[in-house]
C-alpha cells in the first residue's frame, strides 16, 4: 500500500511530459515489489508487539508448578478474558474471595468528597474512584513515577496519576493478569512499587503457589511488561509443609529482597497446616534474581513464630530485613543472599492489647436488631493491622485497629474502633521501644455509647518529612460506610493527631446478599497508603466504601503534605554587585507544620528555588524545613525588587514579591539564555529526556521544545514545556529529531544539541554512494554503492528533478537490491537524480547527485572546419556547433587516409571548446570531418578537409 501511495504521489507530481520518466522507474521497480510485513505476529512472543486482534492461546500449569514466563501489557490485555476462563475452570479454593460480579457502570456520578483543610493539614486534594463491584475486592494499590496501579481480587487497573483517569494500559481481572502467563490465580493480591529498583511488584496466591510478578520498568505502557512467577512453597528451601496451601498474602520490598508472609492450611483450607507451631511462613526472595528473569532464589522460615507484616524500607544501604510480629519484631540477616532469622526482639513499651474490638455498625444494615451480642449484619473486620509497615531513619511505624472510648483511650469500656499508631525507635539496636503512639481517627462524643463512628481497615504510611497519614473505611449506627483519612504532622508534639475527614460521600447503605461466619457482612481483607516515589512526600491511599445494595466503591485519595512556609525573608535583602556566586540565606515562618523539604539525589522532584529579573539561581542547599542557602549569581539581574519562589518536589509553592533587591553600578548587561544541554532514550514505546539550562546568558526562565521527523525540523511539536527540565511521553513508532531552547524576558536562545531518538524502531541508513548515471538514447542505466553506515536498507528511493537538489520529477521507492536500474523510453531533457535509503527507522540524506540530458534527435552537422600545421608537426583544428538538431553532448572527429573514410582514427571529444591541438601528428595525408553526439547519437559529419603534414 504504500508503495502504491508513492507510485501516485510520483505522478501526481510530474510535469511537461516527464510522466514517462517516472512510470518507467516504477514500473522497472515493480518485479521485485515485496509485501508489507504483517503488523504483529499470531504467536504474540514474548519479544514481539502484540497489536489488536492478535491472539494467543491460554494454558494453564498444573497447581503447584513452578513458572516463570513473560508478556507484554498488550499482551496481558489481548489475552485476559480466557486466561480469566482458564482459571476458573481450576475451580476457586476460596469461594468468599472470589468476586461475584464486577461493574463499570457505577463508576459514573460517584462524587468524591474533597475537603478544604487548613495550610498545615495533611490535605487529600485529588480523589477518583477506581472500581466498583461485588464480593470481597481485597482493596490493594499503589503508586510509581507517573502511574497509580490497582490490584484488586475483581481488577488490575492503571490510572495516570496527574488526572485519576484510566489510562488503558492495564484493565484485566486478577485471574487474567496471571493467568495469561499460564499461571492461576486466586485472590489476597499485594502491590508495590519500589523506588530503589524502578519496578513493580504483584504478589498473590493460589492453593500452594506463591505468585510474583514483576515489572520490566516503573512506566507501564503497551510494549513494556512482567515477568510471572508461580513458586510452590512446598518446594522452597529447605522443602517442607508438603502439599499445603498457602493464604492471606502479606509483602514487602527491600534493596536486597522480597518478602512473603503467608498462612498455610492443608489443601483445601481444611485445617490448619503447622498444627502445633503458628500457622505462619516467612519466605525471603532475592530481589536480584526476580529482577534478572529467574529462576527465583526463595528461603523459607517455616512456623518461626507471631511473625505477621513484612517490612518495606524505601533507603539504600541496610544490610537487616525486618518481619513485624505483636509486641516484637523480627531481623532477616543477610537478606540478598542467604538469609537467617533472628529469634523474636521484644518492643519495650509496646501492648498491642486489642480491647473490645467489635463489629462496625453501620447505618441501613437490614440485619440489625439492637439486641446486645447480636452481630448480624455488621462489619467483618478482616485486619487489625496495616498491610504497609515502614522503616524509615530506624523508625518502625505500626498502624493497629484499637478498641477506644469517647475520649479516644484504649481500655476495657471500649465502645468503638479507632484507627492508631505506634513510632518504634531504634529498630537496629538492641532494646527496640515506643517512642510514641496515639489514636488517629476515632468517633469522639460526649457519652460512652455504640452509635458513633468506627474506623476499620487500617493503613499506615510516612513519608520523608516524617509526617504520618492513616487511613480505612468508617461507618456507625447513623453514618454510611467511607472511606477516611487522616495523620499527624513531625512538628505536632508526642502522640498528637490531627481530625480525620472522609474522602467519600456514601449516600446509600451496604447490604450484600451473602454473610460470613456469625452473620457478618464480608468487607475486603486490606487497605494500602503508599508513598510516592517522584518526591517522597505525596502520599496515596486506597480504601473501600459503599455504594449502594451489595455493592462498593474502590476510592484512592492523593494526600497532600502541608506546603512550603507562607512567610519568607533573604538575607542579605539587597545586593549591590555584579557577582557570579553569592549565598543568600532563605528563612521560613511556618504556622501550622509548613516547611521546606528535599527529598536528596535520585528523585524527579526536587526543591527548587527560582528569583525573577535575571538572578540566577545555582544551588538550594536544604538545610531544615524552615531554612535554606541559596547560591545565585547577579550578572545577568536587572536592578530592582525581585519576586522568590521556593517549591517543594510536590510542586507546591510560595511566591513573595520584593524578597530580593538588587542595585548594581553599573547595571549588567542582560541577554536571552544560551543553548541547553540536551539528553535522552528512547524504548520501543516512550521517549525520555532532560536538559540542562545554559550557564551562558541570562536566567532561563522557561524551555521551549521542538521535534521533527527529520534534523533541524519542527513539523511535530513547537511548544513551551515551562520551567520543567525533563519529559517523558509515550509516543508513536518513529524517528524523533529534537531540540531545546532556553527563554527568557530577552527572547528566546539557541538551540541545544540535537538528539535523534528512535522508539519502536531501528536507526535509518546512512546515504548510499557511488551513483552512476549514463544514457544511450532514451536507456536511462543508473547504479549506486548501498550505505557504509547506518541500520539495514528495507528500500531506497529514486528523487528525480529539473534542477539540482529538486525533487519535482517525482520520488520513486525501490527494493533493496540490485542497486541498479534501467529505464527504457525517458522523454528527453535534462534530470538531477539522487537515491536515498529507507527503512523503518527513517529516510537517509541522499547520495551524490548526477545529471543526465536525454534528447530525442541527434545534433546537426558541425560548420566551419578547418586546420593549420605549425612547427612541430602541430595540427590545430577548430569548427562551429551545429545550428539545427539536438543538443551536442560531446564530439567525435574522424581522421581517414582517403575522402569518407575514418580508418586512421575516431577521437572522442567534449562539448567544449569547439577545437583541439595535437602535436606531433605523424607525416602524412589526412581526411578530416568532425560529427556532434548526444544520447540519440551521432549527427551528420561537417565540411570535409584536406591535412598533409609534411
Amino acid at each position: 500500500m504504500s508503495r502504491s501511495f508513492a507510485r501516485a504521489g510520483g505522478l501526481r507530481h510530474c510535469r511537461r511530459g516527464v510522466i514517462a520518466l517516472t512510470t518507467a522507474v516504477a514500473l522497472a521497480a515493480c518485479s521485485t515489489d515485496r509485501a508489507e510485513p504483517p503488523v504483529g505476529d499470531p504467536a504474540c512472543g514474548p519479544s514481539q508487539e502484540c497489536a489488536a486482534g492478535d491472539t494467543q492461546t491460554v494454558t494453564m500449569a498444573a497447581p503447584d508448578v513452578a513458572v516463570s514466563a513473560y508478556r507484554t501489557n498488550a499482551q496481558v490485555m489481548a489475552t485476559a478474558t480466557a486466561a480469566a476462563a482458564a482459571v476458573a475452570a481450576q475451580s476457586a479454593p476460596k469461594a468468599e474471595d472470589i468476586p461475584l460480579e464486577t461493574s463499570s457502570v457505577r463508576l459514573e456520578g460517584l462524587t468524591p468528597n474533597v475537603i478544604v483543610q487548613g495550610s498545615g493539614d495533611l490535605r487529600p486534594d485529588l480523589v477518583f474512584v477506581a472500581a466498583t463491584g461485588k464480593g470481597v475486592p481485597d482493596t490493594m494499590g499503589a503508586v510509581g513515577p507517573t502511574q497509580y496501579l490497582v490490584v484488586l481480587n475483581s481488577i488490575v487497573r492503571s490510572f495516570d496519576k496527574a488526572t485519576g483517569q484510566p489510562d488503558g494500559v492495564l484493565n484485566v481481572t486478577l485471574q487474567g493478569f496471571f493467568g495469561s502467563a499460564g499461571i492461576a490465580a486466586c485472590c489476597d493480591p499485594k502491590v508495590r512499587f519500589d523506588r530503589l529498583s524502578g519496578r513493580w511488584f504483584v504478589g498473590s496466591m493460589f492453593r500452594g503457589n506463591m505468585l510474583l510478578a514483576v515489572s520490566d520498568g516503573g512506566v507501564l505502557t503497551p510494549g513494556s511488561g512482567w515477568r510471572f512467577f508461580a513458586i510452590p512453597q512446598d518446594q522452597v528451601t529447605p522443602p517442607g509443609d508438603a502439599g499445603c496451601w498457602v493464604d492471606y498474602t502479606r509483602m514487602a520490598v527491600d534493596e536486597h529482597a522480597v518478602y512473603f508472609v503467608y498462612s498455610v492450611f492443608t489443601a483445601n483450607y481444611a485445617t490448619l497446616c503447622n498444627a502445633g507451631g503458628w500457622n505462619l511462613n516467612a519466605y525471603v526472595v532475592r530481589k536480584a534474581s526476580v529482577l534478572g528473569g529467574g529462576p527465583p532464589v526463595v528461603t523459607a522460615f517455616r512456623g518461626p513464630g507471631p511473625i505477621n507484616i513484612p517490612v518495606d524500607q524505601y533507603e539504600p544501604g541496610s544490610a537487616v530485613g525486618y518481619l513485624s510480629a505483636a509486641n516484637q519484631i523480627y531481623r532477616v540477616l543477610d537478606p540478598g543472599g542467604t538469609p537467617t532469622l533472628s529469634g523474636p526482639i521484644p518492643i519495650s513499651g509496646s501492648s498491642f492489647q486489642r480491647f473490645n474490638i467489635s463489629a462496625v455498625r453501620h447505618k441501613g444494615n437490614v440485619l440489625e436488631s439492637g439486641v446486645p451480642g447480636n452481630t448480624a449484619g455488621r462489619m467483618f473486620l478482616a485486619t487489625f493491622g496495616s498491610h504497609a509497615v515502614p522503616l524509615r531513619r530506624n523508625h518502625l511505624w505500626l498502624g493497629e485497629l484499637w478498641g477506644v472510648d469517647n475520649t479516644g483511650q484504649p481500655g476495657s469500656n471500649a465502645t468503638r474502633n479507632a484507627l492508631g499508631f505506634l513510632d518504634v525507635q531504634d529498630v537496629s539496636g538492641s532494646t527496640p521501644s515506643v517512642a510514641q503512639s496515639g489514636v488517629v481517627a476515632f468517633g469522639p462524643s460526649a457519652a460512652n455509647d455504640l452509635d458513633q463512628r468506627n474506623y476499620w481497615m487500617p493503613a499506615l504510611m510516612v513519608n520523608g518529612q516524617g509526617h504520618i497519614a492513616m487511613a480505612g473505611s468508617a461507618a456507625g449506627t447513623n453514618e454510611y460506610i467511607n472511606a477516611a483519612v487522616g495523620g499527624r504532622l513531625a512538628t505536632d508534639g508526642p502522640g498528637v493527631v490531627r481530625t480525620p475527614v472522609l474522602v467519600t460521600q456514601a449516600a446509600a447503605p451496604y447490604n450484600p446478599s451473602s454473610t460470613f461466619s456469625g452473620g457478618l457482612y464480608r468487607w475486603g481483607d486490606y487497605s494500602n497508603l503508599s508513598l510516592d516515589p517522584t518526591d517522597d512526600q505525596t502520599m496515596w491511599a486506597i480504601q473501600q466504601f459503599a455504594v449502594g445494595g451489595d455493592v462498593w466503591g474502590i476510592a484512592v485519595a492523593r494526600i497532600r503534605a502541608p506546603g512550603p512556609p507562607p512567610s519568607v525573608s533573604a538575607a542579605p535583602g539587597t545586593i549591590t554587585q555584579s557577582t557570579a556566586s553569592m549565598p543568600v540565606t532563605v528563612t521560613g515562618v511556618p504556622t501550622d507544620g509548613e516547611g521546606f523539604f528535599d527529598p536528596g539525589p535520585g528523585f524527579a522532584g526536587r526543591l527548587r528555588a527560582t528569583v525573577s529579573g535575571g538572578v540566577r539561581v545555582h544551588q538550594v542547599g536544604f538545610t531544615s524545613p524552615t531554612s535554606l542557602l541559596l547560591d545565585v549569581s547577579t550578572e545577568c539581574a536587572a536592578n530592582g525588587p525581585h519576586a522568590l519562589t521556593i517549591v517543594n518536589p510536590d510542586g507546591q509553592s510560595v511566591t513573595v514579591q520584593s524578597a530580593l533587591t538588587t542595585n548594581i553600578t553599573p547595571a549588567p548587561v542582560r541577554r536571552p539564555p544560551g543553548a541547553p544541554v540536551l539528553t535522552g532514550a528512547a524504548t520501543s514505546t516512550t521517549l525520555g529526556i532532560s536538559w540542562q539550562a545554559a550557564v551562558s546568558g541570562c536566567e532561563t526562565v522557561s524551555f521551549l521544545l521542538e521535534a521533527g521527523t527529520a534534523p533541524g525540523a519542527s513539523d511535530l511539536y513547537v511548544g513551551s514545556v515551562g520551567a520543567a527540565t525533563s519529559l517523558q511521553a509515550a509516543v508513536p513508532r518513529g524517528v524523533y529529531y529534537i531540540r531545546v531552547r532556553g527563554t527568557n524576558d530577552l527572547g528566546t536562545g539557541p538551540a541545544s544539541n540535537e538528539l535523534q531518538l528512535l522508539v519502536g524502531t531501528s536507526a535509518p541508513p546512512g546515504p548510499p554512494g557511488g551513483l552512476v548515471g549514463t544514457v544511450s538514447g532514451q536507456l536511462l542505466s543508473l547504479s549506486w554503492q548501498p550505505p557504509s553506515s547506518g541500520g539495514a536498507v528495507d528500500g531506497y528511493v529514486l528523487e528525480a528533478g529539473t534542477a539540482p537538489g529538486l525533487s519535482n520529477i517525482g520520488a520513486i521507492p525501490l527494493p533493496p537490491s540490485p542497486t541498479a536500474i534501467q529505464a527504457p523510453g525517458v522523454p528527453p531533457g535534462t534530470y538531477y537524480l539522487r537515491v536515498r535509503a529507507r527503512n523503518a527507522g527513517g529516510t537517509s540524506q541522499p547520495s551524490n547527485e548526477v545529471s543526465v540530458v536525454v534528447s530525442s534527435s541527434t545534433p546537426g552537422a558541425p560548420t566551419n572546419l578547418s586546420a593549420t600545421v605549425s612547427a612541430g608537426r602541430t595540427v590545430s583544428i577548430a569548427w562551429s556547433a551545429p545550428a539545427t538538431g539536438g543538443a551536442v553532448t560531446s564530439y567525435r572527429l574522424e581522421a581517414g587516409s582517403a575522402s569518407g573514410l575514418a580508418n586512421i582514427a575516431v577521437v572522442p571529444l567534449a562539448a567544449s571548446p569547439t577545437g583541439i591541438v595535437a602535436p606531433n601528428v605523424p607525416p602524412g595525408r589526412y581526411f578530416l570531418r568532425v560529427r556532434g553526439v548526444n544520447a540519440a547519437g551521432a549527427g551528420g559529419p561537417s565540411n570535409e578537409i584536406i591535412v598533409d603534414v609534411p
